[in-house]
């Protein structure tokens, strides 16, 4: 134990006359702030400066935004919103969806289950559905109904022809399911079909 606490007093004072004589200088030298340092360059030799290179040129398709909202209704006693066909794409386009939004005022015991985004070709459901689950937002003192929103960020394709429709569904006793609207909303864009 003794030679531990020797040896360990040994490096702390050879540290201190290290610190004290061989690294003055360094650490004096580290404690000094920055300088600036200027750098000079001839007018036979500048300093090389890369100029900016223009993007390069591309076919861009011409963007067309696309806004739509909409409102549905739940019938009174209806589990199931009316089917709303949001958009159909016109001909030599392709609709690209980046968001779509919804939302209700139902009975204070009702609840909102979900909506759905169907992109529908001639009629038939494509394969292309999206479920949105709305927030519940509680009652509204003013009118005592029960609020729900909700909206998502997507990617969605939508050829020429092609029928982009919005439904809901709802739950609740038979008696708070009374008629109520609901909303549906996409953006996007139109891009040209190649």
């Amino acid at each position: 134990m003794r030679k531990a606490l020797l040896a360990g007093a040994l490096l702390v004072v050879c540290s201190m006359v290290l610190g004290a004589t061989v690294l003055r200088e360094p650490i004096a030298h580290a404690a000094t702030p920055f300088q600036n340092v200027l750098v000079m360059n001839s007018d036979t030799q500048p300093l090389p400066v890369k100029a900016p290179q223009p993007l390069p040129v591309r076919e861009q398709a011409h963007l067309q935004p696309v806004q739509v909202s909409q409102f549905g209704s739940f019938p009174t006693g209806d589990r199931f919103s009316s089917e709303e066909t949001l958009y159909t794409v016109p001909a030599g386009k392709t609709l690209v969806i980046e968001s779509f939004s919804t939302g209700s005022a139902m009975g204070p015991n009702a609840v909102m289950k979900d909506a759905t985004l169907d992109v529908e070709l001639n009629g038939f459901l494509s394969g292309s559905r999206w479920n949105l689950i709305p927030t519940d937002e509680g009652v509204f003192s003013q009118s005592g109904a029960r609020v729900f929103r909700g909206s998502t960020l997507m990617r969605a394709y939508a050829g020429p022809g092609t029928d982009v429709v919005a439904s809901a569904r709802r739950d609740g006793a038979d008696g708070d399911l009374s008629g109520t609207a609901v909303s549906f909303e996409i953006s996007g864009y139109l891009v040209a079909t190649p």
